[in-house]
């Protein structure tokens, strides 16, 4: 069977973007996968979408679990801690996979690079339709450790972990509710290599909703940063 991979979906209120979320996942070629969908209680179509998503014919496992929404760090903590595979990776509800050949390309990576516990790939956006490609160039591969320890550039999307990862250095921290995955790349950056891989593996939607891109997020994202840099000094 090869390598377990565990992803990792957290919904609240997701069901416009869900679908083609849920849909990238069942496309993918590599079959040696659990599904973990981690729900804040949502009150729109997000719950009937996953129902409707479970009771299709998979040959994988899909669980899906609720609890109260109490951030995006607790219900990712959440969704680890439930999981069983080696790799862990969280497809967030807007987001979705490039290609149904990206889980398989990430597998491969990893076994032809042993001495990697984390790998990295382009940033990818999706913004009015149309998909936005950053490439991990050569001077980023040179450069890019040194560049992420002054700012968080690093796809969310496109970082995949081996499991010894948290267990070594921890889950997120959850008074954390934008920077949670900067202050843990920072946590890690000196302690394991990351490999930086010119590749495509998941897309990040831009949207007016969105957590990341949201003008009214911006003070709060700005305090963590500096959080994030008095906890891990360089």
């Amino acid at each position: 069977m090869g390598v377990k991979v565990s992803i990792i979906t957290c919904t609240r209120n997701s069901d416009k973007y869900l679908w083609e979320c849920l849909h990238s996942v069942e496309n993918q070629t590599y079959k040696n996968i659990e599904h973990i969908i981690i729900d804040g209680y949502s009150n729109d179509r997000t719950t009937t979408i996953i129902k409707q998503y479970i009771k299709r014919h998979h040959d994988y496992d899909v669980s899906y679990h609720t609890y109260p929404a109490r951030g995006i760090a607790n219900a990712l903590n959440i969704g680890i801690k439930h999981s069983t595979g080696q790799i862990i990776h969280f497809l967030h509800s807007d987001d979705y996979y490039y290609s149904s050949n990206s889980i398989t390309k990430v597998i491969n990576y990893f076994k032809q690079n042993s001495q990697y516990n984390w790998i990295l790939g382009n940033h990818l956006l999706a913004i009015c339709g149309r998909t936005l490609i950053l490439p991990n160039t050569f001077l980023t591969k040179v450069i890019g450790k040194h560049f992420l320890k002054i700012f968080p550039w690093m796809s969310h999307q496109n970082t995949f972990m081996r499991r010894i990862v948290y267990d070594t250095y921890g889950l997120f921290d959850e008074t954390y509710q934008n920077n949670l995955d900067y202050d843990q790349w920072l946590r890690i950056v000196n302690r394991e290599p990351v490999l930086f891989v010119n590749d495509n593996f998941s897309v990040f939607r831009v949207h007016k909703k969105s957590t990341t891109f949201n003008p009214k997020n911006y003070q709060r994202w700005f305090r963590e940063y500096i959080k994030a840099h008095r906890q891990n000094p360089s």
